[in-house]
C-alpha cells in the first residue's frame, strides 16, 4: 500500500475517536501544503483545518495529529476568547519559576526562530506539551494524573474569568487545558443549551472591566454602604434578594460551565 494511504488510515483511526474532529487532510510532502513551508514541516493548522504531511516517520504521525488538532484547534475551541489570556499566562509562566516551561520555550525558539509573536510562541509551547504526552498506540493525549490536572486548569480558569486575577500558567494547568481540549474533540457540545452557554459565557465573563480601573478602596466601600442604608428598606431588600438570586444563578451557571468544560 502506498505510504500516503497508510498515513491516511492511521490519521482516520485517531480522528475516529473524536466527534468534533476538525477536517484533516493528508498531503504527500511539505511542498503540497497550502502555504510555503520548510521542507521538514510535518503538519499545518490554518482556518480551522489540519494538514498532515505523509513524508515523515510513522511514529511521528500521532504526535503531529495531536499537535495540530488538539493543541492548535481544540485549545481554541475549548477556551474561546480566553485563549489569548492563557497564551499570555503561559509566557508569564515561562518567564517565572516554571523550569519545564522555561526549557520548552528555548526548544520552541530553537525550532521556529526568535521572531515568533508571543501568542505564537505560547501556542507552539502548548503543542510541544501535547506531543510529549501522546500515547503512540492510539494517538490520544494521556498525561499522568489527569484528574488533578483538570482541577488545576479549572481553578486557574476560575481565577482569571471570575476573580479577574491574571495568574501565570504552570505545566500542570496547561496539560489540564489540553485534556479539556481533547475532551471537546471527543464529545463536542451535545445540547443546544450547552452550545449557547459555551459561546455566551466566556464572552460575558471575559474582562468586563478595564485593567486600568482601580479596585474600590475602603473609604469608597464605606460610602457605598452608607448610601445603601439610607435607601428605603423595602427597595433595598428587594434589590438584595434580586442580587442574591442573580449571584446564585451566575455561580450555578459558571459551576456547570467549569464542570462541562474540564470534567
Amino acid at each position: 500500500m502506498p505510504h500516503a494511504d497508510r498515513v491516511e488510515q492511521q490519521v482516520q483511526r485517531i480522528a475516529s475517536r473524536w466527534r468534533a474532529a476538525p477536517s484533516i487532510a493528508v498531503v504527500p510532502t511539505a511542498e503540497d501544503l497550502p502555504v510555503d513551508a520548510p521542507d521538514d514541516a510535518r503538519g499545518l493548522f490554518m482556518d480551522g483545518r489540519v494538514w498532515v504531511v505523509a513524508d515523515q516517520p510513522a511514529h511521528a504521525i500521532a504526535r503531529t495529529v495531536a499537535h495540530e488538532a488538539v493543541a492548535h484547534h481544540g485549545l481554541r475551541e475549548h477556551l474561546g476568547p480566553a485563549w489569548a489570556e492563557l497564551m499570555s499566562a503561559m509566557n508569564d509562566g515561562a518567564r517565572g519559576n516554571c523550569e519545564h516551561l522555561v526549557d520548552l520555550r528555548h526548544e520552541v525558539r530553537y525550532a521556529y526562530g526568535d521572531d515568533l509573536h508571543p501568542a505564537e510562541l505560547a501556542d507552539e509551547m502548548a503543542a510541544g506539551i501535547v506531543e510529549r504526552g501522546v500515547n503512540l498506540r492510539n494517538g490520544q493525549f494521556e498525561p499522568e494524573n489527569p484528574l488533578r490536572k483538570r482541577a488545576t486548569a479549572a481553578l486557574a480558569h476560575f481565577q482569571r474569568e471570575w476573580l479577574y486575577r491574571h495568574v501565570p500558567a504552570g505545566y500542570d494547568e496547561i496539560e489540564g487545558h489540553l485534556l479539556a481540549a481533547q475532551r471537546y474533540l471527543q464529545r463536542g457540545r451535545a445540547s443546544a443549551l450547552g452550545r449557547w452557554l459555551h459561546r455566551w459565557y466566556p464572552r460575558a465573563m471575559h474582562k468586563p472591566m478595564g485593567a486600568s480601573i482601580p479596585p474600590r478602596d475602603l473609604a469608597e466601600s464605606a460610602r457605598w454602604l452608607k448610601a445603601e442604608r439610607d435607601k428605603d428598606f423595602s427597595s433595598a431588600a428587594g434589590s438584595l434578594v434580586l442580587g442574591v438570586l442573580i449571584m446564585l444563578a451566575s455561580i450555578c451557571s459558571f459551576g456547570w460551565y467549569l464542570l462541562s468544560r474540564f470534567f
